[in-house]
């Protein structure tokens, strides 16, 4: 069971901000579940402050690779504080990229696939994704 948690990794980890739970895209976008799902399974490691670091995130240079592969996916996309893109009135233009990313496969990212193999994307789950970012687009999100 150890080794299991080790390749999965740990959200309490110092590199890890503070979520504020009324801010969440979980909470401003209301999802159906099978939408968090995904967007949890395929999205939050680099989208997020929840961030599982597993144990190789601590060698030197995996490690300092992988943490600025986070900090640049959540400048571009931060799922913790889905608020300030809201206030940003980039909301539907993040919602547009959901999709887009997705069916083009460029997300997840493709070495980011080779260690989490689970985080691919079925064409069934690109197209639930996309049909729920366009059901929403031009709705308010809070």
């Amino acid at each position: 069971m150890g080794f299991v948690a080790a390749q999965h990794g740990s959200v309490t980890d110092p590199r890890n901000g503070s979520v504020k739970l009324n801010s969440t895209f979980q909470a401003l976008a209301k999802p159906p579940a099978d939408v968090a799902a995904i967007l949890e399974r395929s999205c939050s490691d680099c989208h997020s402050e929840q961030t599982r670091w597993p144990w190789y995130s601590h060698l030197p240079v995996i490690g300092k690779q992988m943490e600025q592969h986070v900090a640049a996916g959540r400048l571009m996309l931060d799922l913790s504080d889905w608020k300030s893109h809201i206030e940003a009135l980039e909301a539907e233009d993040k919602l547009d990229s959901m999709c887009i990313q997705a069916k083009s496969r460029k997300m997840p990212l493709p070495p980011y696939l080779l260690l989490h193999p689970q985080s691919r994307l079925t064409d069934p789950e690109i197209e639930t994704l996309c049909k729920w970012t366009a059901s929403i687009a031009g709705k308010p999100l809070s």
